[in-house]
């Protein structure tokens, strides 16, 4: 009898592994894309440790569908460019950033990050981060570096970029100061980042371009222009000056020539200037 027990848990025990395992026995392989960590994901949780290359097994269909999954995370070097622009597309509002008197900058940047190779940090993103379904493979979800980006550092460092305005007087300051802006939005990102025990990890702030508004640069463009145009004038004009005088004594010479009194023409007496000196010779 009590073996009949025993032999009835054993099978019980048996054909529950059977219906809860989701088709282990048909073997579903999933390759882990290249600069991915993967897990699996059962009905009870997360099973197994984070496979970083190779394929993992999913397994088949189990009893009311069930389906093991596998959420992967993305682990290479990934940049990030933040505009703020006049008109940005994503809402349509003007993002660009005020100096110390006011002048309305555009600024880009590239923020360069990734997740740190850390298994506890691995765990602790699949708890705060929801992921993404794939579109083509339903059984894989991913989660981006963007994904981890938006939720901890994308208004952190619009919030610095904007910061930056009152220490610069416009657009010409900021470009004299390109490398101690990029230095400086790195440093405050890192220390943020670190308040927060986000998981990335900073690798450096670019900037990428800054721009006054077209009405300031359309004005700066007609100055320019103005100066170049009374530059070439006033250059033309003195060269003509010159021109005229050196044609005005060869016309003197030629007509002085043509007369039967010795003449003497003394040049240098002013500037530009050759003045005759009339009189007969003495005769001998």
């Amino acid at each position: 009898m009590g073996r009949s027990i025993t032999r009835g848990f054993a099978l019980a025990g048996l054909m529950s592994a059977l219906l809860t395992g989701c088709g282990q026995w048909t073997p579903e392989y999933f390759s882990v894309p290249a600069g991915y960590v993967c897990k699996v994901l059962g009905p009870n949780g997360f099973e197994g440790d984070f496979e970083e290359a190779g394929q993992i097994n999913l397994g088949g269909q189990g009893v009311g569908g069930i389906l093991n999954r596998v959420v992967c995370i993305q682990t290479t070097t990934v940049q990030v460019e933040e505009q703020m622009l006049q008109d940005d597309p994503r809402d349509h509002q003007d993002h660009r950033i005020l100096t110390r008197v006011g002048n309305r900058i555009a600024i880009d940047s590239y923020v360069r990050m990734i997740v740190p190779h850390d298994r506890a940090i691995w765990t602790s993103i699949l708890a705060q981060v929801t992921p993404r379904q794939d579109q083509n493979y339903p059984r894989a979800s991913y989660i981006n570096v963007e994904d981890i980006y938006e939720i901890y550092a994308h208004q952190e460092v619009r919030g610095f970029m904007r910061d930056l305005g009152p220490h610069y007087e416009n657009d010409l300051d900021m470009n004299n100061d390109r490398q101690t802006i990029a230095n400086t939005l790195t440093a405050h990102l890192t220390a943020r980042l670190a308040e927060l025990h986000a998981p990335l990890e900073l690798q450096g702030i670019t900037i990428s371009n800054i721009a006054p508004d077209p009405t300031v640069q359309n004005a700066r463009n007609v100055a320019l222009t103005t100066a170049s145009v009374n530059q070439v004038a006033a250059s033309l004009t003195a060269n003509y000056v010159k021109l005229e005088g050196i044609r005005a004594q060869e016309r003197m010479i030629n007509v002085l020539s043509q007369s039967r009194t010795p003449v003497t023409v003394i040049f240098g007496v002013s500037p530009d200037i050759a003045v005759p000196s009339g009189g007969a010779q003495a005769k001998e």
